[in-house]
């Protein structure tokens, strides 16, 4: 019992081991990567019902009742003091907002009361451009003048090709690229350019996209948003209702009636709404392959779990990894 209880107590308060199922970080974390998450950095979020207890809540769930109750809150939510604040660029694990029973994993890209802005593919962070970590990807155009030829070529360097030739009128092929191999593909003389491939939220887009609103398109061209900060009032209006929609129903509680003079809360007026905690803008390293908050919202602060710090190994149905054992996490 008292290594059981003292393996709970690491799992809560200190670190926990995840495993990476998915290619949306790449290539700074691949399937198969087993991770450890530093809980200590941030602060450990408390358990908010027995269910959340590791191993612990196996009992409960053995109850048909507890199953059927798994989403109801027992404590209110609590954190430790951390050793630091999340900061811009942390490779974060967190629950998934739209299924907080889901981990995700992604980089955190903009902070507590941040404007957030995508204009063609490009990220910007307070109307400053913040450049793609050296293992993220994105998909580009290739404009190569002999196809055989670059498929070979591309072949020999390992690179992903993501897209087919759509048409016989196409003269380009896609590819999921890091800046090191942007850099190589337009030194080589089988290519005439190189540009990024850019989603302009039509349905012509292979990948998915957002409806058209006036302040986001698609992936690649989203904002400007202001991330909500624990203190920050924005009016109750036309927009900001549906702006932040998910954040002000499942998080804030923030309920108001809409009628023909204006927003009713309890049947008063209110004209603004102040923010009770912070928020997070996440986004994973495979810009182009990611379901991040682009497309579901930010992350509040309850549901952050911990700071990724180290792959300890990493396998997969292409076999153990060597040269990924005790990698840091950049």
């Amino acid at each position: 019992f008292a290594v059981v209880l003292f393996a709970v107590l690491l799992r809560v308060f200190v670190f926990e081991i995840y495993s990476i199922p998915s290619g949306s970080m790449e290539a700074t974390l691949v399937p198969g990567d087993k991770i450890i998450v530093n809980k200590l950095d941030f602060g450990p979020a408390l358990p908010r019902s027995p269910l959340e207890v590791p191993w612990f809540n196996a009992f409960f769930l053995l109850n048909k009742q507890a199953i059927a109750q798994n989403d109801t809150f027992v404590w209110h939510y609590r954190r430790l003091p951390g050793i630091r604040n999340l900061q811009r660029g942390d490779v974060v694990v967190f629950r998934y907002p739209p299924n907080p029973h889901e981990n995700y994993i992604k980089r955190c890209v903009a902070l507590p009361g941040d404007t957030v802005q995508v204009t063609e593919g490009m990220l910007y962070v307070n109307s400053k451009p913040q450049l793609l970590p050296a293992t993220a990807r994105m998909e580009y155009k290739v404009w190569p003048h002999d196809r055989e030829s670059f498929q070979r070529f591309a072949d020999s360097l390992h690179l992903l090709v993501t897209g087919p030739w759509y048409r016989r009128q196409d003269k380009y092929r896609i590819l999921n690229l890091t800046t090191k191999e942007v850099s190589i593909i337009k030194k080589s003389e089988l290519v005439d350019s190189v540009a990024v491939y850019v989603l302009d939220g039509t349905k012509t887009d292979y990948r998915f996209t957002m409806a058209d609103t006036t302040w986001h398109r698609s992936t690649d061209n989203y904002g400007p948003f202001v991330v909500p900060r624990k203190g920050m009032s924005i009016p109750v209006n036309e927009e900001n209702p549906e702006k932040y929609k998910t954040v002000l129903r499942d998080y804030e509680h923030f309920f108001p009636e809409k009628t023909e003079g204006g927003y009713l809360l309890n049947g008063n007026p209110v004209t603004d709404y102040t923010f009770l905690q912070d928020y997070y803008f996440m986004m994973g390293d495979n810009r182009h392959n990611s379901n991040d908050s682009r497309m579901w919202g930010v992350v509040p602060e309850e549901l952050i779990t911990g700071k990724a710090t180290i792959v300890l190994w990493s396998g997969g149905f292409k076999g153990f990894k060597w040269n990924r054992v005790m990698k840091k996490i950049e």
